[in-house]
């Protein structure tokens, strides 16, 4: 008996319908047939699930921000508005938060002086163009080029940087504000995460944060790219 599965991705403003319904289509044509992809705004979302208990299935709630794919930032009150939904959800039932922040280390680095701040950001974004640079040989350097263009260069800035690091100052952290509970990674998880990175072959990494077991870290050289942790909320 085939278990089915309900995706449905919360759209912003900004977002494009024409990216979503493709990635809808490829996502139906080479997975099972009991897959469900479907699209909504966060006001609908609210109304689908106040007042309602899903019985037995099994809620994840997944955030990513900042990833260098994206091509975009969210604001923090887009994130927390949509982490505020997932808690409320989880209140009734049962179910995980999973986040992903490729830009992590700006609220967890304490840095109280923007050059600390700045050299932070040249190193992290220093190390994803070495991570990129690394994958195409020589004769595809104008591939190369098109994807740093869109995803690195824009990403680049003394100004956006300033205003990050302000905005950081204020963030006390959604599981502060939220009041979540650590899952820890399992070491199944981590092995699965390195055999996935090839690590030892390659310069990647994956480690999980001693003092805060629920996160594992994809790094470059030892230079932290992408962290995600999972959550869940009890009464």
């Amino acid at each position: 008996m085939k278990k089915s599965l309900i995706i449905t991705t919360i759209k912003l403003d900004q977002d494009r319908d024409l990216q979503f319904h493709q990635t809808r289509w490829h996502l139906c044509k080479n997975f099972w047939s009991k897959l469900k992809v479907q699209e909504m705004e966060m006001g609908q979302l609210v109304k689908l699930i106040e007042g309602r208990t899903f019985g037995k299935e099994f809620l994840v709630f997944n955030c990513m921000v900042g990833l260098p794919h994206m091509g975009r930032t969210r604001k923090p009150n887009q994130v927390t508005d949509f982490l505020k939904v997932a808690k409320l959800v989880l209140e009734e039932n049962e179910g995980i938060i999973t986040f992903g922040d490729g830009e992590e280390g700006e609220r967890t680095g304490n840095f109280f002086y923007f050059p600390l701040f700045s050299d932070n950001k040249l190193a992290h974004y220093k190390a994803l163009y070495e991570s990129i640079e690394s994958g195409f040989p020589d004769y595809l350097n104008e591939a190369r080029i098109a994807i740093e263009t869109p995803f690195l260069e824009p990403f680049v800035s003394s100004k956006s940087w300033f205003q990050k690091w302000k905005e950081q100052r204020e963030d006390t952290g959604f599981q502060e504000v939220l009041k979540l509970i650590r899952v820890r990674m399992s070491k199944e998880n981590w092995n699965e995460a390195r055999e996935l990175v090839k690590e030892g072959e390659s310069p990647y990494g994956i480690r999980i944060e001693e003092e805060n077991g629920n996160v594992m870290v994809l790094e470059w050289r030892g230079i932290p790219l992408v962290k995600v942790s999972a959550w869940v909320y009890t009464n």
